[in-house]
């Protein structure tokens, strides 16, 4: 069965449209608001954004370039690092050459300095046996031109161990000069000592004068002895000098190996007392 609408019923479909209508207004008008609230905060967010993506740009520039120029001098720094221990290196490997170099020369140095010491010592006894005075004076006389000679070669051999190689040239000629000087002195040398040991008759006769006058033992001190003898090598110069004495016994022996004097006698009876008349 169908019913059909009334009036009643179209007229209060209407009162709730109104109704609902009225309610829904205000809604739609609070709505509305939010709307434009919300597209305020886009429009202001949307502003903000591009504000900041300006500013970002802008201070990303300012800090590329701040970047650029850390990372430029920090290359140059690397560079100049590197270029300074490559330098320091290098440095290192001379002066490893140089140590080395200097090690090698030192050990030639202390190899010359012993050969010179062993030398030296050589020349030393060499010369001390050379001027010992426990050696006849016939002996001495006889083999001093041999001796000199080897002294001179030792003094040769020990200027040449002591002295640098670039010098050996330059001071080969001194050298020359000097061991030929060396070498013809002996002669004058062998005449002086000879000179030096004899003692002039006239000065023995007085002194036996003097002696049988004093009934006494003759106090004369024996004459000294100096034997010189200089190397000059290489602007080094040694002077050795040795100094020997006669003996009392020696001097008494030379006075009683001379011949007397009759006339000695003859002024010592002379000089006798007178006796008292």
């Amino acid at each position: 069965m169908v019913v059909s609408a009334g009036p009643w019923s179209s007229e209060k479909a209407e009162m709730n449209i109104l109704e609902i209508n009225e309610k829904l207004r205000p809604q739609l008008a609070e709505k509305k608001q939010q709307f434009r609230n919300i597209k305020e905060k886009f429009l202001v967010t949307q502003v903000a954004y591009f504000l900041a993506n300006q500013q970002n740009k802008y201070k990303y520039e300012e800090c590329k370039d701040l970047i650029k120029s850390m990372l430029r001098d920090e290359l140059q720094f690397k560079g100049e690092k590197l270029a300074e221990q490559l330098k320091q290196a290098e440095e290192l490997r001379q002066y490893k050459v140089l140590v080395h170099s200097q090690a090698r020369e030192l050990i030639q140095l202390r190899e010359k300095l012993r050969e010179g010491r062993d030398a030296s010592c050589s020349l030393t006894q060499h010369l001390q046996a050379l001027l010992t005075p426990d050696e006849p004076d016939k002996s001495q006389g006889r083999d001093l031109q041999e001796q000199l000679a080897e002294g001179c070669r030792l003094a040769r051999h020990l200027v040449h161990k002591l002295s640098s190689e670039d010098d050996e040239d330059e001071d080969e000629n001194d050298k020359a000069e000097e061991v030929d000087k060396v070498q013809e002195s002996p002669a004058p040398r062998e005449a002086q000592k000879a000179e030096e040991k004899e003692v002039p008759e006239d000065s023995l006769e007085e002194c036996v004068i003097s002696c049988s006058n004093s009934h006494g033992p003759c106090n004369s001190n024996p004459p000294h002895r100096n034997t010189k003898i200089t190397f000059e090598e290489d602007k080094a110069t040694s002077t050795l000098i040795v100094d020997g004495e006669s003996s009392q016994d020696e001097w008494q022996d030379t006075l009683n190996i001379l011949p007397e004097n009759p006339n000695d006698h003859e002024e010592e009876e002379g000089k006798a007392p007178v006796p008292p008349r």
